[in-house]
């Protein structure tokens, strides 16, 4: 791909060898800078967990955000406390099993 090709934005967020941050912009057009941690899949949607680089009010430097992928190509932050848990309870299994198929 040439640099005048842009990706969409879940396409930058499915190529493993994007490293690009992730620009986000909140209503008032105030950009936020984040690095890819994990794409999860669940129940036939497509999740994130993103940390963000730019300082947010109310998010620990240590923590990250489950944001839901869109078909329109943009990123809902989900609010919903259990399904947060149940995407980062995912995120670990996957850390689990790599670090099991390391050892092998």
């Amino acid at each position: 791909m040439n640099k005048d090709q842009e990706l969409s934005l879940i396409e930058k967020l499915l190529d493993q060898d994007n490293l690009d941050t992730i620009v986000l912009k909140d209503e008032n057009s105030n950009p936020y800078e984040f690095e890819q941690v994990a794409i999860i899949p669940n129940d036939g949607r497509l999740y994130c967990i993103l940390h963000p680089i730019t300082k947010i009010e109310g998010i620990a430097d240590d923590e990250a955000i489950v944001f839901e992928c869109t078909e329109d190509d943009k990123l809902t932050v989900v609010e919903d406390e259990d399904l947060n848990l149940k995407i980062f309870d995912k995120y670990y299994e996957l850390i689990d099993q790599q670090i099991k198929r390391r050892k092998k």
